[in-house]
């Protein structure tokens, strides 16, 4: 109503707007400017108008989601327990579409995983440093939690590997001794999704055990063929605590994805079977992000366009075996429609390492490999 009425030079009380039903929206809905252009052309023509876009148009006049670039390093003792983590990131901000000049997170943003980690390290370091963005940034499933969860998710799987930790059993000790957490005494206002720590508290025993249920329903332990290995990632987002494991082959250069399990606890669940479709959604949309999701510039226009060129997932890339597990809880319900996707990518970049040996520390895995 406000973006229309500024528009047309006409006060915000003249704009009617008629709501309609929206399905799979999601955070472009959240910008007007199609609003807008009906606006200006029913003016223009003096009559009522349908504007629809083509998706050659959407793409070319998105909101994209902002890249981010991640360095973590990390300190050992003697047993190789880690003793200090330092972590930096650089990532536009969304909220560069409204302020000019914006270039830092707020801390809503790093509490989105990477500033807001469970690890019982005494020597934590978190930093966030300037970068500005170059086209409108906008919100995607998951928003900032998709690219913060692949640099803390596929890091842990690096020091487990680097001090001979079964990856599984690293993670459980990194998080140590269940307690609420609460990150005001080390300085930093951790967001909490909006919600107070008391009616939603940060739970690292409820975070262990998620990882653990959804680690006794899959064989990791079990010795797999040449070129084939399983990557876990766990991460608590919009309140709730999901664990994910897939297993990957690489064949001559070929990757694929052949099976991929995922844990939830969000409290109290009340319709189940919405529960599973939206973290099964939530598998494939990590997996398409993973390993085709790239949008390129040049001559500041996107490139892509189409399916042809910015694909999604196809039937002959979904693994084969894709399980959802719900753990029974009595808590407050918490979010189920975003939590599943920022630990898909991890667990398949620690996947890629089992199989091959080799670590990857960008995504889409396209880059590297036949998908």
């Amino acid at each position: 109503q406000r973006a229309v009425a500024q528009a047309l030079g006409v006060e915000v009380d003249t704009v009617k707007v008629h709501v309609t039903l929206l399905g799979g929206g999601f955070g472009r809905k959240a910008q007007p400017d199609f609003a807008v252009e009906a606006a200006l052309l029913a003016r223009i023509l003096e009559r009522p108008v349908q504007v629809a876009w083509t998706r050659e148009d959407d793409i070319h006049n998105d909101y994209f989601h902002a890249c981010s670039a991640q360095y973590f390093k990390a300190g050992l003792n003697e047993s190789g327990a880690i003793t200090a983590w330092l972590a930096r990131e650089a990532t536009p901000p969304i909220s560069s579409i409204s302020t000019a000049g914006a270039n830092t997170r707020s801390d809503g943003d790093l509490s989105q995983t990477f500033a807001s980690v469970p690890f019982a390290v005494p020597n934590l370091q978190i930093e966030s440093h300037e970068a500005d963005a170059y086209t409108r940034i906008g919100w995607l499933r998951s928003v900032f939690n998709l690219p913060y969860a692949f640099g803390v998710g596929t890091f842990v799987d690096e020091l487990a590997h680097a001090v001979g930790r079964n990856p599984l059993d690293f993670w459980l000790e990194l998080i140590g001794e269940d307690r609420k957490l609460d990150f005001a005494p080390e300085g930093f206002k951790f967001s909490n999704h909006g919600k107070s720590l008391q009616d939603y508290p940060y739970d690292t025993g409820r975070f262990k055990n998620t990882i653990r249920s959804l680690a006794g329903t899959i064989p990791l332990d079990k010795e797999l063929p040449d070129g084939q290995g399983w990557g876990l990632a766990a991460m608590r987002s919009f309140l709730s605590y999901v664990a994910v494991a897939s297993k990957v082959e690489i064949n001559d250069g070929r990757l694929r994805v052949l099976e991929m399990h995922c844990a939830i606890d969000a409290g109290t669940v009340v319709n189940p079977d919405r529960v599973h479709a939206q973290l099964e959604g939530a598998m494939i949309f990590g997996l398409s992000a993973a390993l085709m999701g790239e949008i390129t510039f040049a001559d500041g226009a996107a490139e892509q366009s189409n399916f042809h060129d910015y694909p999604v997932a196809r039937i002959n890339q979904v693994p084969d075996v894709m399980r959802t597990h719900i753990i029974p809880g009595k808590a407050l319900p918490t979010g189920v429609g975003e939590p599943g996707v920022p630990p898909v990518a991890p667990s398949i970049g620690n996947a890629i390492f089992a199989a091959s040996g080799r670590r990857v520390r960008e995504f889409p895995f396209n880059k590297h490999f036949r998908v």
